[in-house]
């Protein structure tokens, strides 16, 4: 009766877990999918987030860039060539992406802390200049996104707007 217990028990536990060498990798091996074995060259340290669809936007020179989910630069995003530019005298400082698949950037423009928001398509939608100096943080919060500045906290609303 024992031993039908525990060959019972070794089934289930191999159903809900895999059973050895048939599941694949183990939490925190390297995708060998993604990008180029694994890993994919740019700015070491750049400002990055994930989309709704798993792709990845990054603060590069120029612009944002973005990623499809397995690291390719997806060239039907901003000018072909997968990097959407910022407005003129915008100096990235964070980013994220909301639920709408909306990038926004936390950035300083001439000294003002200014947030900038890119459709889906990498193309400008909104320029939103606040008071401070440097945005810090940026968080997605309901339709719009909150922006920690230097020592204020803002909160924009879906349309872009102060709230």
């Amino acid at each position: 009766m024992n031993a039908r217990r525990t060959l019972l028990a070794a089934t289930l536990v191999a159903s809900i877990l895999g059973a050895p060498g048939v599941a694949g990798a183990a939490p925190g091996d390297v995708d060998p999918a993604f990008g180029d074995d694994g890993h994919v060259t740019g700015p070491t340290s750049a400002p990055t987030a994930v989309g709704p669809d798993d792709a990845l936007y990054s603060i590069e020179p120029g612009g944002v860039l973005r990623r499809t989910a397995d690291g390719d630069v997806d060239s039907g995003y901003g000018g072909g060539d997968g990097l959407a530019e910022l407005p003129d005298g915008v100096s990235p400082g964070t980013i994220t992406v909301d639920a709408a698949g909306r990038v926004v950037v936390a950035a300083t423009r001439g000294g003002v802390l200014t947030v900038v928001r890119l459709l889906p398509t990498g193309a400008v939608d909104v320029v939103t200049p606040l008071s401070g100096g440097y945005g810090r943080a940026i968080e997605p919060s309901g339709d719009g996104v909150v922006v920690l500045g230097d020592r204020l906290l803002f909160r924009l609303d879906g349309a872009g707007a102060l709230r």
